[in-house]
């Protein structure tokens, strides 16, 4: 699937990259796999288990799968919902769209700028009749609902706000304007990791304010070293 293009004001790339193929950064108890291959599972293996995961806005479905040797969780999120009117917290959106594949547009568009390691690999497949985004179940352990709750604090707060800072700007390039704190995901070593309610029709000038903080700008440095240059 290619990336979905925005409606009107669209931020638009010219890319030359050359991505690589390298072992996922995962915790000690997973498997350690390529993105090829957690993909070509994600495809290929059979659900043997599902439940509800009873979290966030689409309320997607948690599923084991197994192709014999490895067994794995996945995220299982069919929605696709347009609608001329939407009233939501922030006020009414006009011609609302939301949709499962934006998931995966954003996951490709993450990809070209390197920042992949920061969103789980999805892929579209069927599942009880329903086409939708099949994600890798990624090894967290709360979210930031569950942070805030406990009161807790990065140890490396610089760390954690460069991390931050990186979701910003992915969430402002695929025009995620969902305040849901449940999107973002810690897993060990306070690793953070977004979700998106994506290519909303409008952003917000924070990208900039992200891109200053960010210590090294997606723009100029992605994956292979190629440059990304933006236009409009």
């Amino acid at each position: 699937m290619h990336i979905l293009g925005l409606r009107s004001r669209t931020l638009m790339f010219a890319t030359v990259v050359c991505l690589a193929f390298r072992p996922l950064v995962v915790a000690a108890d997973e498997p350690i796999l390529t993105k090829e291959q957690i993909r070509q599972f994600l495809l290929t293996a059979k659900v043997v288990k599902s439940e509800h995961t009873k979290k966030g806005i689409t309320d997607p479905w948690r599923l084991t799968l197994t192709d014999g040797t490895l067994t794995h969780d996945a995220s299982f999120q069919a929605i696709d919902e347009h609608t001329a009117r939407k009233q939501l917290a922030r006020g009414t959106e006009l011609n609302f769209v939301d949709s499962y594949k934006y998931n995966i547009a954003a996951y490709q568009l993450a990809e070209l700028l390197g920042l992949d390691d920061m969103v789980p690999v999805y892929v579209e497949r069927n599942w009880k009749g329903d086409t939708g985004s099949l994600s890798w179940w990624l090894p967290v352990k709360m979210d930031e609902v569950e942070r805030h709750k406990q009161n807790l604090t990065a140890p490396d707060a610089d760390a954690w706000n460069n991390q931050m800072y990186k979701i910003r700007v992915l969430d402002q390039l695929v025009y995620d304007n969902d305040p849901n704190l449940t999107n973002v995901l810690i897993g060990a070593d306070w690793k953070i990791y977004g979700g998106t309610r994506s290519w909303r029709s409008s952003r917000s000038s924070s990208l900039k304010k992200a891109r200053r903080k960010y210590s090294t700008d997606p723009f100029t440095q992605p994956r292979g070293g190629h440059a990304v240059k933006t236009v409009g």
